[in-house]
């Protein structure tokens, strides 16, 4: 039958959130599906007991495809990604006709951008009746899966019309689906490839600076002596710390405390090499800037900027290492609190030269989201860029100043503000070609984004206390307390297991591609690139 989705065909079938009513071959007894359902909550709690527990019912129902499935699920939840997908191999060749093999397939390949490789999965329309003539009932999450993966595929292929058509089939049959974060991702990432075909063109004008990193000391391998023994315990401990060792610490005196966490932070700096070098990263060890960061915070310490300015000016291999996405997606919020009332000492961090783009942009969204949180900052906010502006443009001509990717952010974050006062800076900035059409847009664009409210992007939130940082840190990055306490000699067992029950070369395997969620649309969306990115920030700026 036709449905009402022009351009696309499907065929009529039920769909069932009743997995024990659904048409799957072979039936499923009851007494299977308990031990299932008894399973899946073990994966969902990522326990790693239930790995065991798993090679056992694999060994007991080898034709059950769900018991596999459930063990790459659980790899994946523990961020064991190449484990996880040799489960996957293992699984689509054992069971073949298994959907959700197939879909963790077609990921893999999505992920290599190996598209002309998914429809020999998938098949050749990429429609779930299509894949499986035979049956009339599916389960929502075979629906809901299905049309994900197939969005990916045609998002990639630029197929944009059959990736919508793929989204509107969700909210036919699921109308819940939107509702979930995985999906609401999916679609606003199709709504910015509708929007921003311009990704991918390279200006002529281009000038980008290359970091010179700040040397702050020698580097060496021994640690800082802190005034508190307390302060040593933040390398023990990852983000899952207990939060009575951070009141503790909380307690100690401001005038030692401080200068401690300053030693904290300078130690990722004097001893990276070291860390590089001689030590394995793990969050329970490697998560002390993040401590120390959201301890500055809960302090409201406004005169450890210097010493996070010193973070950024570093270059981009140790931002890397030690912050990931950091920098780009978290870090704003500790200058937003520690920069509150300091807005012309980051103004004369973005003046500085030989800064890369990311230090340049945080203070920009740092300042775009102080004016949209106080509305009554508003003024002040609209001259700290009018002061930024005419000294970019002033400077027009210096390689160590320069640089157009910060310029087009900044401009972007205007955009986000709606400051329509810095229509002639934005003009002067496109008269003197200092800002790429790939990330803002042209004038054109700019100024009729400037002049439409509803481009005007939200609030971000904010974390005032140090247990909503952690909260909120945690969740944001799908994080595990199972990376902290995983015992490597566990790890070894778990291989054998795996080996003694299938003992066969596996080829390599790449994750499937990974979206970030953030509440906002358009330009705060990840770009569509794949660098992690927002889009206002981006494109170009991950090579």
């Amino acid at each position: 039958m036709k449905n009402d989705l022009e351009g696309y065909e499907f065929f009529e079938y039920e769909v069932e959130g009743d997995v024990s009513k659904t048409d799957v071959s072979p039936r499923i007894p009851e007494n299977i599906l308990a031990i299932l359902m008894d399973t899946h909550q073990k994966v969902k709690q990522k326990k790693n007991g239930v790995i065991k527990e798993l090679h056992h019912l694999i060994e007991k129902y080898p034709w059950v495809p769900q018991f596999k499935n459930q063990l790459g699920t659980l790899y994946q939840l523990q961020n064991n990604i190449e484990k996880a997908n040799e489960v996957n191999h293992w699984l689509v060749r054992e069971h073949p006709d298994y959907l959700f093999g197939k879909i963790n397939l077609a990921m893999e390949h999505i992920h290599k951008a190996e598209y002309d490789k998914v429809p020999e999965i998938l098949g050749p329309l990429v429609e779930l009746k299509a894949l499986y003539p035979e049956r009339k009932v599916f389960h929502v999450n075979e629906i809901v899966s299905f049309c994900r993966a197939a969005i990916y595929y045609f998002a990639g292929t630029k197929n944009l019309e059959a990736a919508e058509s793929r989204v509107q089939i969700l909210e036919k049959f699921d109308p819940d689906s939107k509702s979930t974060e995985d999906i609401k991702t999916l679609v606003r990432t199709l709504e910015l490839l509708k929007t921003t075909e311009r990704v991918g063109r390279v200006s002529e004008n281009e000038r980008h600076i290359t970091a010179v990193p700040k040397k702050i000391g020698e580097q060496t391998k021994l640690p800082p002596i802190f005034y508190h023994d307390e302060i040593n315990l933040l390398y023990n401990n990852s983000v899952f710390i207990d939060h009575s060792i951070l009141n503790d610490i909380l307690s100690l005196p401001r005038e030692t405390l401080i200068p401690d966490l300053h030693k904290l932070v300078r130690d990722s700096i004097l001893r990276y090499e070291y860390f590089i070098a001689e030590t394995k990263f793990r969050p329970r060890t490697h998560d002390f800037l993040i401590h120390a960061f959201f301890l500055l915070i809960e302090l409201r310490s406004e005169e450890s900027l210097d010493t996070l300015f010193d973070l950024l000016r570093q270059d981009d291999d140790f931002l890397d290492y030690w912050l990931g996405d950091y920098p780009t997606e978290e870090m704003w919020e500790v200058f937003f609190f520690l920069g509150f009332n300091r807005l012309e000492a980051l103004k004369q961090f973005v003046m500085e030269p030989d800064h890369d783009f990311a230090g340049r942009a945080i203070m920009s969204e740092v300042v775009t989201q102080i004016g949209m949180h106080y509305p009554e900052r508003r003024a002040e906010v609209i001259g700290w860029y009018k002061d930024i502006f005419d000294f970019f443009i002033q400077h027009k001509e210096n390689d160590r100043i320069l640089d157009t990717g910060v310029i087009s952010a900044m401009v972007a974050d205007v955009l986000d503000l709606q400051a329509t006062e810095l229509e002639p800076e934005i003009k002067e900035i496109f008269k003197n070609n200092l800002s790429e059409d790939s990330m803002a847009g042209n004038l054109e664009e700019v100024l009729n984004e400037l002049h439409d409210p509803l481009i005007a992007a939200e609030k971000r939130e904010l974390h005032p206390t140090i247990s909503s940082m952690y909260e909120s840190h945690i969740k944001k990055w799908n994080l595990n307390q199972h990376n902290d306490d995983f015992d490597e000699d566990d790890e070894e067992y778990f291989d054998d297991e795996f080996d003694d029950l299938y003992d066969e070369e596996l080829p390599p395997v790449i994750p499937p591609p990974m979206l970030r969620t953030e509440p906002k649309i358009q330009r705060n969306d990840p770009c569509p690139c794949g660098s992690g990115l927002k889009h206002k920030k981006c494109h170009g700026k991950a090579d």
